[in-house]
């Protein structure tokens, strides 16, 4: 039985090989992110998958780095739809079919979206040069008013 499933294993792609075993550390590593949720290994993996995730669905939109084409600039401090996490959730979730992104949630899984959240996240405040800012700008106080 353990050699139908490794026989299954080597026939994937190498592609496919590497990110089945991306994604069983990441989900071992959901048990020990409740005892350490600050484990840098996890934190890295969590953004690759999310890197992952977004440049397969995002980036032709936003680019590869997030710096906005028809989609905004993801890497400034101008908000949209509002400067909170929730907001961003929201977004991701529901789309904005009247600007042309797709409603995600019908789309891709709940985590893969959590996981493209956390990466787009943490593009903030990364400043890439691109797209010219949108919406409000919502700096935060330990970054300093421009």
């Amino acid at each position: 039985h353990e050699m139908q499933h490794f026989l299954r294993f080597r026939r994937l792609s190498p592609m496919r090989r590497l990110w089945s075993i991306l994604l069983f550390c990441l989900s071992a590593s959901f048990a020990v992110s409740a005892a350490e949720p600050q484990n840098p290994s996890y934190q890295r993996l969590v953004m690759m998958k999310g890197a992952w995730l977004f440049e397969r669905n995002c980036a032709f939109c936003h680019e590869r780095d997030g710096r906005g084409a028809v989609g905004p600039n993801l890497t400034d401090w101008y908000f949209i739809h509002g400067p909170t996490r929730e907001n961003l959730h929201a977004v991701i979730e529901d789309g904005v079919p009247e600007k042309g992104m797709p409603v995600w949630k019908t789309i891709l899984k709940p985590t893969d979206r959590r996981l493209i959240e956390q990466y787009v996240w943490s593009l903030r405040g990364t400043q890439k040069q691109g797209k010219a800012p949108e919406g409000e700008l919502h700096k935060p106080e330990s970054e300093g008013a421009e």
